[in-house]
């Protein structure tokens, strides 16, 4: 675990340099031994602790002050924020939680005038994310390890978790235990501890590299084609309906998933968020004018004129 340790760090400070950077730390045993890793890498001005209090559980205010004494061990700033709303009628629990923690990293970053963010996703979390994207049939971006538009560095990326438990022992981390991690009525749990185990079980832990391996070629793959129809599509100016109904007419004689492809680009960029198969299907048949209307999330209706 020492050639590890020697690594992440070295990782660390040649790509954080001398920015400041927020940490994201639950309190759960990835974030903490992120934390304790980055007091290693940088030095303590350069780094903030941030903790986002989801309010979800009686033990969420204890974690909120586990994560600040442990903090104020290394001598690093902490900064933290308590939920007061509820999740909306009909998004879920998951969703809610993660947007309203990306508000308020977003907000703290610009606060302390950080130039990015910083998570412990690792390499089993690519597994997950792959798994219930394909699974509900969602657009396969998996997380990058660094990513531009959400200014958030994964330095824990290609790392397993089992590697994690094992610097974690290694480096004497504290942690507590979240609960509702263990909840398998949430997808992503179900996916992680039922169906991600089952795998293993079955094929070895080999399978797990196979999937993480595999995921991060499919998530290359959908990048390029996107940058590639991206590029087409620059000759179609607007959002227009004229240009829709050119568009329609000029890929008329491309492959089924050519069109596919090209309708959720158009339906990202119009939307302003992803789409998977599902919801690009729809739209491409009402480019096509096979449909009157089309409901999309986010209270998004799209109709024909006439």
């Amino acid at each position: 675990m020492k050639g590890l340790t020697g690594n992440l760090i070295n990782k660390i400070r040649s790509f954080v340099k001398n920015r400041k950077v927020i940490v994201a730390v639950s309190g759960g045993i990835d974030s903490m031994t992120l934390m304790r890793i980055m007091a290693k890498s940088l030095p303590k001005d350069q780094i903030v602790v941030a903790h986002f209090n989801h309010a979800s559980r009686k033990e969420s205010d204890r974690d909120e002050l586990f994560v600040s004494k442990e903090a104020k061990k290394l001598g690093l700033v902490f900064e933290s924020q308590k939920l007061k709303r509820k999740p909306p009628k009909g998004q879920s629990k998951e969703d809610f939680w993660r947007q309203e923690r990306l508000k308020y990293l977003r907000a703290l970053m610009a606060k302390t005038q950080a130039s990015f963010f910083i998570t412990a996703h690792h390499r089993d979390d690519v597994i997950e994310t792959f798994l219930f994207k394909l699974i509900t049939g969602r657009t396969l971006a998996i997380p990058k390890e660094f990513d531009e538009d959400l200014l958030v560095y994964r330095p824990f990326l290609n790392i397993s978790k089992e590697d994690i438990k094992k610097l974690a022992k290694f480096l004497s981390v504290k942690f507590v235990t979240d609960r509702s991690n263990l909840d398998i009525s949430f997808d992503r749990n179900f996916i992680r501890h039922k169906l991600i185990t089952k795998i293993a079980e079955r094929f070895g832990r080999k399978s797990l590299e196979n999937l993480h391996f595999a995921a991060m070629n499919l998530s290359n793959l959908q990048n390029v084609v996107t940058e590639i129809v991206e590029f087409l599509l620059r000759s179609y100016s607007d959002l227009s309906e004229f240009s829709a109904s050119k568009l329609a007419k000029d890929m008329i004689d491309l492959s089924h998933s050519a069109q596919i492809q090209i309708a959720r680009v158009w339906l990202s960029k119009l939307a302003g968020k992803t789409f998977g198969y599902y919801h690009s299907k729809r739209f491409l048949d009402f480019l096509q004018k096979k449909r009157p209307s089309i409901q999309l999330p986010g209270r998004l209706q799209l109709n024909q004129s006439h």
